[in-house]
């Protein structure tokens, strides 16, 4: 059994494996990101072991403006699931990937 410390963010992660129907995966995606690219193929390869819908937002959109202003991020690209930050830059998979499972096994 993980540690738990009670924290915004464990119950945000707890708050995502309870939600049901597939994950709603956001990217805020900016030209010419090579890690928007790189991010955006690693998610669409666990949509073929998970149940997840993939949503792709400018950073230069009225919601990419709204996200960024909401979650303060240094650099693009920034991963939202289900409306919550899971965070930005390199995308992380293993994170992404435990959530998933988790998500599916309930």
């Amino acid at each position: 059994m993980e540690a738990r410390c009670g924290c915004p963010a464990d119950e945000a992660e707890e708050a995502l494996v309870r939600t049901p129907g597939p994950a709603e995966i956001a990217v805020v995606t900016s030209p010419g990101c090579h890690l928007c690219v790189s991010a955006l193929a690693e998610i669409e390869e666990l949509a073929t072991e998970f149940p997840l819908n993939l949503r792709t937002v400018e950073i230069g959109s009225p919601e990419g403006a709204d996200i960024l202003r909401a979650h303060r991020p240094p650099a693009p690209p920034v991963f939202l699931v289900d409306g919550q930050f899971l965070g930005f830059g390199r995308l992380p998979v293993r994170k992404l990937r435990k959530l998933l499972q988790k998500r599916v096994s309930r």
